[in-house]
């Protein structure tokens, strides 16, 4: 990334791959070359390289998050979701997939989609307020302002407290 900052992409880009190709197994430098090529602007090439992390190593939810992300700011869309229920499939007891797809449903107008997501994360006994914070927040930007509220309710009496009420402070503050 030093090169990068100097304006030194095509060096950036081959240290990275020779670091790479020198050391396959070294988890470092393969999240390296993913961030080069992310901050190069070679996008496709990112998602390349987030899906070999992703895939080799399953437990880092943030490379497949990232891999999504990625997908989104190419166009990508459907491949995201995609990538994400696998990653929900995958990391069920983790709530950034969920919420990270829940918004980019209720983004491409698939409110109906986006509620069962958020009712997925609901439905998991830990992450349970997680997943009705999660229900109110797609309500929300759906302008369903009394279900969120009550969604929200659902989520303070489930456990998040304080979260629960600044979401209805600051949802009562838009409308």
């Amino acid at each position: 990334r030093h090169w990068l900052a100097w304006g030194k992409k095509d060096k950036a880009l081959t240290l990275a791959s020779g670091g790479e190709s020198a050391t396959p197994d070294n988890l470092a430098m393969k999240a390296l070359a993913a961030s080069t090529h992310e901050a190069a602007g070679n996008v496709e090439q990112a998602i390349t390289k987030y899906a070999e992390l992703s895939a080799r190593f399953p437990d880092r939810v943030d490379w497949g998050m990232k891999r999504a992300e990625l997908q989104v700011r190419a166009g990508n869309v459907p491949e995201a979701i995609q990538s994400l229920r696998k990653l929900i499939t995958q990391r069920a007891d983790e709530a950034a997939p969920y919420q990270m797809l829940a918004m980019l449903q209720v983004r491409q107008k698939q409110g109906n989609d986006a509620l069962v997501t958020a009712g997925m994360l609901a439905d998991r006994p830990k992450l349970k307020s997680t997943g009705l914070l999660l229900q109110g927040d797609v309500l929300a930007q759906l302008e369903q302002e009394t279900k969120a509220l009550k969604a929200y309710d659902e989520a303070g009496k489930a456990g998040d407290v304080e979260t629960a009420a600044l979401r209805k402070i600051e949802l009562q503050a838009r409308t």
